[in-house]
């Protein structure tokens, strides 16, 4: 076999004083972080020469054993064409499937953005520049005390009249949605200020909720990390300068309905940029974290750092020794926030869901009721597989049985609690008995705790 990178493969230049080197995985669209040697390995296989030539031409710069390690890892990252003539293998080193699918991000990418793009060049360049900066700051500075000032007599007219008006109603969420596009081409007019591409945009479910998305991970290449962090706040400022405007224009002499509408515009989008800047999940927060940080991976690695003392506590196995990405202490409590957020945002996404579903009376609480059953498969099966994965890594039987009897012994504690404190109640008035009483009868019956 004679290994050779794939054509499709993008090596970016080296960086002066760092000591790795982007590579662009097409397979996977991915960006990865090569060592600088092993990415001078990865661009000289042109297809010439065997491994063992491989082996004999890198003696002295590549340990000799590293090299075929070396090229089945690249053939799992998709690097190498060998991956895809040889069935996925390479030097007898088997290769990882290059796609997986998750239910947290479904994507439906709108063809050829860089053309889109490539239009409004001037207008990026004109708003990036320091007089479009120092504009939408004073928008910000001269508009969000406005909308303090006025917040109350619009929330008054939101209460009174606002979204029993189709009229005012649908043009607040036709406003909101444009502001989530000019979200994400933020992101994408940030890239392409600082000479990067952008390869997708478009539609996906996160978490459960649609959302729009912007491909904006060609920002690895960029070689300081303050070009990476301004990407990532680009669509949270974006939306930030359309509260400012939204703020502004509550100055003019304009009624109370307006000023409802306004004041809403203006908070929800404040609401949805402090969302974005949550780090604990993939939103625009978590990636200004990792750009400031300059530690790809943060979020994947902080969770295998806690699961790393979970299993140390619970199955008695000694925590393999990996290297942190930032302080243990902030480590840990990020690990936890990564852990716990998720659940509790698909929770809210559900309640959303079933109040929206519910309305369409017995059809409606039968959806939310399947959605509801694929959750907890979905739940069932990733704790099999993480059994799975403790049997094929070769854990001793009896840290198996150890991490079996805790479990047991925790899930009993756990729910001895949570019926003390009646959430058993609270989640059966809260999610199931409004979707059955629904299913049954058509309709949402509040003397028994449902909806309202």
């Amino acid at each position: 076999m004679r290994p050779s990178v794939a054509a499709e493969v993008e090596i970016a230049d080296p960086t002066p004083g760092r000591g790795d080197v982007i590579v662009f995985s097409p397979s996977r669209n991915q960006y990865l972080r090569v060592a600088a040697p092993q990415a001078a390995f990865l661009s000289g296989l042109d297809g010439r020469r065997t491994i063992a030539e491989l082996e004999g031409d890198w003696r002295g710069r590549l340990p000799q054993e590293m090299v075929r390690p070396l090229l089945a890892r690249f053939a799992e990252l998709g690097l190498l064409e060998g991956d895809r003539q040889n069935g996925g293998q390479v030097g007898g080193w088997p290769a990882e499937p290059a796609v997986v699918t998750h239910l947290s991000a479904i994507r439906l990418s709108i063809p050829d953005p860089e053309g889109l793009l490539n239009r409004l060049t001037p207008l990026v360049r004109a708003l990036g520049g320091p007089p479009g900066r120092i504009g939408s700051a004073l928008a910000i500075l001269a508009g969000l005390p406005s909308i303090v000032v006025n917040a109350n007599a619009g929330l008054v007219a939101i209460a009174s009249a606002g979204f029993t008006r189709p009229v005012w109603a649908g043009t607040l969420v036709a406003a909101l949605l444009v502001s989530a596009m000019l979200h994400e081409l933020g992101h994408a007019a940030a890239v392409r200020y600082y000479g990067g591409r952008v390869r997708q945009m478009g539609l996906m479910i996160f978490y459960l909720a649609p959302a729009l998305f912007c491909d904006a991970s060609d920002a690895w290449r960029f070689p300081h990390k303050h070009q990476r962090a301004v990407v990532g706040l680009a669509g949270v400022w974006v939306q930030t300068v359309l509260a400012g405007v939204a703020g502004i224009a509550l100055w003019l002499p304009v009624g109370a309905s307006t000023a409802g509408w306004l004041v809403s515009f203006a908070i929800l989008n404040l609401g949805l940029a402090a969302l974005n800047l949550i780090p604990f999940v993939k939103l625009d927060g978590y990636w200004i974290l990792a750009a400031l940080t300059d530690v790809p991976n943060l979020r994947s690695r902080a969770v295998g750092y806690v699961a790393g003392f979970a299993w140390r506590l619970v199955a008695g196995v000694p925590r393999p020794s990996l290297p942190l990405p930032v302080h243990p202490a902030l480590t840990v409590l990020f690990g936890l926030g990564c852990v716990l957020f998720p659940p509790i945002l698909i929770l809210t996404v559900m309640l959303d869901y079933q109040h929206a579903l519910l309305r369409l009376g017995s059809a409606g609480a039968a959806a939310w009721l399947l959605l509801a059953a694929a959750l907890v498969a979905v739940a069932v099966n990733r704790l099999l597989r993480a059994a799975r994965s403790s049997r094929a890594r070769g854990l001793p039987r009896t840290a198996r049985w150890r991490a079996a009897l805790v479990g047991g012994v925790g899930t009993f504690v756990i729910v001895g609690v949570l019926i003390a404190v009646s959430v058993p109640t609270w989640f059966w008035a809260t999610f199931l008995q409004p979707a059955l009483s629904t299913l049954l009868y058509g309709s949402v019956d509040p003397l028994r705790g449902g909806l309202q």
